[in-house]
């Protein structure tokens, strides 16, 4: 009994603590509540001292206005505070993932700086001299290249004649199965070049590849110069400029080596109209020239123009070249054809008059029409022939000598006919040459005059060297007028002292 009593006050004194707890949690939460009302209550009062009902503006109200006000509490929605945290965490997710991706398939990708190609050789060369290129590789990509193919572009005057390793095709393409990561190689070809001095010969490589595990093929190139310094060969050319029709005419071509020369062998090539023909002794070009020497040596072309062309289809080239035989495939039937080509290190080209007409006039300087060359100083001996071509008597034919040239001395002018000087002409007509009063048909004859070449001191720009030009023209009853087409030309050369 005595136990069930002491329980009951037990619990009676548990059920007095207890509520003495929530009462006091109940009025700390009242406090609060006062609190947030109270601080609601100075955002929603007016300047005098109004409470305005949520959500309306605040405006000044009339004095005296009693206005009821009812202050709510504004709770977040839980469902709205979900909704922002998926989106949150869904937005940091994907950004996870795509960085993730991205930091991973980095090594994935192919950086075609990684591929370097490149290819060099000398930047000047001796005409025939052998040159040797050398294309270098190098893989620093992660991955290895698969079907490699090198292609090598040469000039027209590049003549090949080994590579290491050996070419594939066409002795300007190779191929490599496979190409490591971090490894390099190198493709070295030789060969001669052969073309005019201070041309620019120009050599490509290029590498097409395939990364390992990549679909894609992929490429990149390289670029080299090599410039011709010199021939090696003293080539001098005495051609002359006038032709009457069926007068044969010599061409002569001098040639000597040089200290550096690696051109022993060539050919002479002759291009010219139709209504050239060479002489019946001499075979049509090229011709072979061998074992050149130190000392100078010359070749003869002879023949002459059967008539004048209407259409400037006088013009002759001469050419010096190296040829080289080289195999062309066209199919795989027919295999292999082996053609000539020619590589050119000399050229010379002029347009000769050529002359049908009545007087046929030809001229020569110091015993030659081609003319040769001079220096400071020398007389120039002309000597002047002329014959009448026509079936009919020429009569007071005037004959006209040009000079031009700043390096002649006028007034070392020796001239027995004492022709008339103008300006930079001599002129001949019946005062001088009783001849000129008449000629008959067939008729000829000769003279000659002389003069003298300034001394280097006395000459302008002497270190320049220079030329004189000499042309021969003529005219029935008229003084002939300065031509630049005169019936005879001749050009000589003044060295540079």
């Amino acid at each position: 009994m005595q136990n069930h009593t002491n329980n009951e006050q037990k619990n009676s004194h548990k059920l007095s603590g207890d509520l003495d707890k929530d009462f006091s949690e109940l009025l700390k939460e009242k406090e609060k509540e006062a609190d947030i009302d109270n601080s609601l209550a100075e955002i929603y009062k007016t300047e005098d001292g109004i409470m305005l009902p949520a959500g309306q503006k605040r405006e000044r109200w009339p004095a005296g206005n009693n206005i009821n006000m009812h202050i709510e509490r504004r709770e977040i929605a839980l469902r709205k505070k979900i909704t922002q945290l998926l989106l949150i965490l869904l937005i940091f997710l994907a950004g996870l993932s795509w960085g993730t991706f991205w930091l991973f398939n980095q090594g994935s990708r192919l950086n075609t700086k990684d591929i370097e190609l490149s290819i060099s050789g000398p930047t000047l060369a001796i005409a025939g001299e052998e040159v040797t290129y050398e294309v270098k590789y190098q893989n620093l990509s992660p991955f290895n290249l698969k079907n490699v193919e090198f292609y090598v572009s040469y000039p027209d005057s590049f003549i090949f004649s080994d590579a290491v390793p050996s070419p594939a095709e066409e002795r300007k393409i190779w191929r490599i199965a496979q190409v490591n990561s971090k490894h390099s190689g190198l493709i070295k070809f030789k060969g001669r070049l052969v073309d005019l001095p201070e041309t620019a010969a120009e050599f490509s490589a290029s590498i097409t590849y395939r990364p390992e595990n990549f679909s894609s093929t992929f490429s990149a190139d390289a670029l080299t110069t090599t410039s011709i310094s010199t021939v090696g060969i003293n080539v001098n050319v005495e051609a002359p400029y006038f032709f009457n029709v069926n007068d044969e005419k010599e061409i002569v071509v001098q040639y000597a080596r040089q200290k550096e020369n690696f051109i022993d062998n060539f050919i002479i090539l002759f291009e010219h109209s139709n209504n050239f023909i060479l002489n019946k002794d001499m075979n049509a070009s090229p011709w072979v020239i061998a074992n050149i020497t130190d000392a100078q040596q010359k070749f003869i072309i002879k023949g002459k123009y059967e008539a004048q062309s209407a259409d400037d289809g006088q013009a002759l080239k001469i050419m010096l070249a190296v040829p080289e035989q080289k195999d062309i495939t066209v199919d795989d039937k027919t295999g292999p054809i082996v053609q000539t080509i020619n590589h050119i290190f000399y050229q010379y080209e002029w347009s000769p008059a050529v002359a049908n007409g009545a007087l046929n006039l030809d001229l020569t300087a110091n015993g030659s029409s081609a003319g040769k060359p001079v220096n400071f100083g020398d007389n120039l001996n002309y000597v002047v022939h002329y014959k009448n071509a026509s079936g009919a008597a020429l009569k007071n034919v005037i004959i006209m000598a040009t000079i031009i040239s700043d390096n002649i001395d006028w007034q070392a002018l020796q001239d027995k006919q004492q022709g008339e000087i103008r300006g930079d002409s001599v002129i001949w007509s019946k005062e001088q040459l009783k001849e000129l009063a008449e000629i008959q048909p067939n008729g000829e004859g000769s003279f000659s005059f002389s003069l003298k070449l300034k001394t280097a001191n006395q000459a302008p720009n002497a270190a320049a060297g220079g030329q004189v030009q000499t042309s021969l023209d003529y005219s029935i009853d008229s003084v002939p007028q300065p031509s630049s087409n005169p019936v005879v030309k001749i050009i000589n050369q003044i060295a540079a002292p």
